[in-house]
């Protein structure tokens, strides 16, 4: 009978080579342990990430995995979300943390893990976040706001596409909502014109039309939109014409991200009221791809509008023919 390839068997041999590889990695760091104490304890030792410091602490602690938990009583923060905050491109420190035992799922007085900082801390997310789900963190974690890592991701990494496919090959949900009732393609879209994410995100089952609370910053409240009002908010004018192009919109929702975009575009006009127009170059840009935005969106409803009339017209013609063949 020939091999036939099967590809739980396969996940599951790479879960054991990840295991030996991060094994590998930890011994090869704490083999490396000082012969002396050192000055700083563990906690100053993390926040100044000297990794052979809080390699002796753990390596010489009467109880490495009670160490390697302890938590500050002032701040509420666990010894590896410390580490996180002040030392996430660190990453033997967290290695070192996580082979003593440092768990993952913890949370911080603030309803926070450490896994959820490190897309605002860490300059190589995809490697940090990658070592803490092979250390067991739950991909789908929520915060107070019930944001999971992939809203962090999509939301503050700066190219954020190889996290977010390692997010969802380990489970991470695309659609899941945070108190917002957001999904992580919210904050991509808030993030920047990151219309490959987006176009990779919606083509592996987040979900467009999701209706997620949207603030009007000219009224200050809040509404429900969709994606394609989120863009508009935004003036993502690539993630705008992508949606456009490949996604079918009822009308409330195209009329809700023109009247969004009109409000965005009026920002950067000058009065006569004397509002001044914006000088600096970014601001300039912001303006150029806010009308941008308005004209693409306006061009696409005229010519649905205009399509639409056409396929009156032919469903009417259609009509009038039955009824001529009928007679006959």
């Amino acid at each position: 009978m020939p091999w036939v390839h099967y590809t739980p068997f396969t996940k599951q041999k790479q879960k054991w080579e990840n295991r030996e590889n991060r094994r590998a990695s930890a011994i090869a760091l704490i083999e490396k342990i000082p012969l002396h104490e050192p000055a700083l304890g563990i906690w100053e030792a993390v926040r100044n990430g000297d990794t052979q410091a809080v390699n002796y602490h753990l390596a010489t602690a009467e109880n490495a995995y009670k160490l390697a938990n302890s938590v500050d009583s002032d701040l509420g923060y666990t010894i590896l979300y410390s580490a996180v905050l002040y030392q996430a491109n660190n990453i033997d420190l967290l290695r070192i943390l996580l082979h003593y035992g440092a768990d993952v799922d913890a949370y911080t007085g603030y309803n926070v893990q450490a896994v959820h900082t490190l897309a605002l801390q860490s300059q190589d997310v995809l490697e940090q976040m990658t070592l803490f789900l092979d250390y067991g963190s739950n991909p789908n974690a929520l915060d107070t706001d019930h944001w999971a890592p992939l809203h962090y991701v999509t939301r503050f990494t700066e190219q954020p596409m190889e996290a977010i496919k390692m997010l969802v090959e380990r489970g991470a949900k695309l659609n899941a909502k945070d108190i917002n009732r957001k999904s992580p393609a919210f904050g991509l879209l808030a993030n920047g014109d990151l219309h490959t994410e987006l176009e990779w995100m919606i083509e592996n089952g987040a979900l467009p039309h999701i209706q997620g609370m949207i603030l009007d910053v000219s009224t200050g409240l809040t509404t429900p939109g969709s994606l394609l009002v989120q863009a508009a908010k935004y003036s993502r004018v690539n993630c705008i014409t992508w949606l456009l192009a490949n996604v079918k919109w009822p009308a409330k929702d195209l009329e809700h991200a023109i009247k969004v975009a009109e409000s965005r575009s009026v920002k950067f006009v000058q009065t006569a009221k004397g509002k001044n127009v914006p000088t600096k170059e970014s601001s300039q840009k912001t303006a150029r791809a806010a009308r941008a935005t308005l004209l693409i969106l306006q061009r696409y409803q005229q010519e649905t509008a205009s399509m639409e009339a056409e396929d009156s017209d032919s469903i009417l013609m259609r009509k009038i023919s039955l009824k001529l063949s009928a007679r006959q």
